[in-house]
């Protein structure tokens, strides 16, 4: 590997050698970095060390002539980087994410108790919720970066419209989105705003020996901060090309994607999954793929939690039993704890956005619109609030206000596939058919996979009884999802526009 620094942020970076004298993306800022060639590595290592033997030479010299004119008197020792302070060993792991290393001297082992008192608030609680402000999965994850990064498994976040990370103080951040994810590698960076968050210091090691004593912090079954330990039992490789680090440490729901630590508080894997049934069968990944999905971090996927202000312990408790009460369809509680909520919080969008799509549940459309107008005043690139203020102009029968509040959300994210749908429902309401069927088909150019758009196509295509178009539409939506009750409900559109169609 070749190490370097950035010269747009001073992180220090590594690439492989196979990348010397091309560009690299750095992970913390996103600046492309020229990578040092392996030769050009080298000469300067040479000239380096050769200057600063030169300089000890001079510096013993000159200690030597200075202790003889002392008449005997010796200094008194000072704290090195070899014997440091208790202080000094508690924070200096976790200074820098992506410390180089070979700058200084490795640090000494924490104890349990420093180990868990520094890296602990590094580490989030992760509550993923669907459009329905629905609770579909909990997790684990940690600050990769002071400006908010945060690492977590894929199978946390897959399908979240809505996401939550909280703080070891009780605090809550929103997560803006993702920007990059590993799903064959079972991984995902996440963004939080704002910044100034501790964070771990990536480990540059292979995989660790077996047994290593090894360190967890996650949150299973929602407790938060839980820290285990235990050592590196094996590695094993789980699938053609992926070893993972089998470990005693225990681990359960909750405790995916929270950091695996070494004894000296680096992060060496990622939790991420147990065998139930089995004795102390708890894997991660390496900490090797983190780095890659680092390098790799794109435009920002975003959610509909995007936006929001950070809301502190108490705040989080409010908030808490209003997604309780959501899940239990409570919506009156649900509105009562919101509202007060707001007026505690009247510039956070997620409030006002929250309070929309209760709105809309409760079919009160056009008062859903004023906050929703809210929520977009104070983030005016808020994709989710024009998406609930496009659905309730469609409830009131507003198509011609729905179809350009549609066409606000594709300006924002041009691949949302629901709004060219929801547009093309919209526009066949006004029997502008064409345009209708044009949206949809630029859906399934976004997304083939999506069986929503060959159904809403195939709608449009009976109701203009081009009944041979429909059916072929409605059967590459069931080639696309096969089973489920949406699969039943298409068979049963199929079957009555075989019938219109004398089939």
């Amino acid at each position: 590997m070749i190490r370097y620094t950035c010269p747009q942020c001073d992180a220090r970076l590594e690439s492989p050698e196979s990348l010397g004298g091309e560009l690299d993306k750095c992970p913390m800022c996103g600046h492309e970095c020229a990578v040092p060639s392996p030769k050009a590595r080298k000469r300067r290592t040479f000239l380096i060390v050769g200057g600063a033997v030169g300089l000890l030479a001079g510096a013993v010299l000159a200690v030597a002539i200075t202790l003889g004119l002392m008449s005997g008197t010796r200094p008194s020792p000072s704290p090195t980087t070899d014997n440091p302070s208790p202080k000094t060993i508690a924070k200096a792991p976790f200074d820098r994410a992506m410390e180089e290393p070979g700058t200084a001297a490795a640090p000494a082992p924490f104890s349990p108790e420093q180990l868990f008192e520094n890296a602990s608030p590094a580490v989030v609680y992760i509550i993923v919720r669907d459009k329905d402000f629905k609770s579909i999965g909990l997790g684990s994850g940690f600050f990769v970066d002071a400006k908010g990064l945060i690492v977590t498994n894929y199978h946390v976040i897959k399908g979240a419209e809505f996401a939550t990370a909280r703080l070891s103080s009780g605090a809550t951040l929103f997560v803006d989105g993702w920007v990059a994810t590993d799903p064959e590698g079972d991984l995902a960076l996440l963004k939080v705003s704002d910044g100034g968050y501790p964070c771990l210091r990536i480990s540059h090691g292979g995989l660790p020996k077996v047994g290593a004593a090894v360190y967890a912090i996650g949150n299973p079954q929602g407790l938060a901060n839980t820290f285990s330990s235990g050592m590196v039992s094996g590695h094993r490789e789980i699938k053609a090309g992926f070893a993972a680090i089998q470990i005693t440490a225990p681990i359960s729901p909750g405790s995916s994607g929270g950091p695996l630590l070494n004894a000296r508080g680096e992060v060496i894997g990622v939790t991420t999954a147990y065998l139930s049934g089995g004795q102390n069968l708890n894997f991660a990944v390496p900490v090797s793929s983190v780095s890659a999905l680092m390098r790799k971090q794109g435009k920002l996927q975003t959610l509909a939690s995007a936006g929001g202000r950070r809301l502190d312990s108490a705040e989080t408790e409010e908030m808490a039993k209003a997604w309780a009460a959501m899940d239990k369809k409570d919506w009156g509680t649900a509105t009562k704890i919101l509202t007060s909520l707001r007026e505690k919080q009247k510039d956070n969008p997620v409030v006002w956005f929250a309070l929309g799509d209760l709105h809309s549940r409760l079919g009160n459309h056009a008062t859903a619109i004023e906050h929703y107008r809210v929520a977009i005043a104070l983030k005016p690139d808020y994709a989710a609030a024009y998406f609930g203020m496009g659905l309730a102009y469609h409830m009131l029968k507003c198509y011609p206000e729905a179809i350009e509040t549609f066409k606000k959300v594709i300006a924002i994210d041009p691949n949302d596939v629901y709004s060219y749908t929801n547009m093309g429902g919209a526009y066949e309401k006004m029997n502008r058919y064409a345009e209708a069927i044009a949206a949809y088909k630029k859906a399934m150019v976004i997304d083939p996979n999506n069986s929503w758009p060959y159904v809403a196509l195939a709608r449009a295509y009976a109701n203009m009884k081009r009944y041979a178009e429909a059916i072929a539409a409605y059967e590459q939506s069931l080639r696309i999802e096969p089973t489920g009750w949406f699969a039943d409900s298409v068979r049963e559109e199929l079957a009555r526009v075989l019938r219109l169609a004398g089939q």
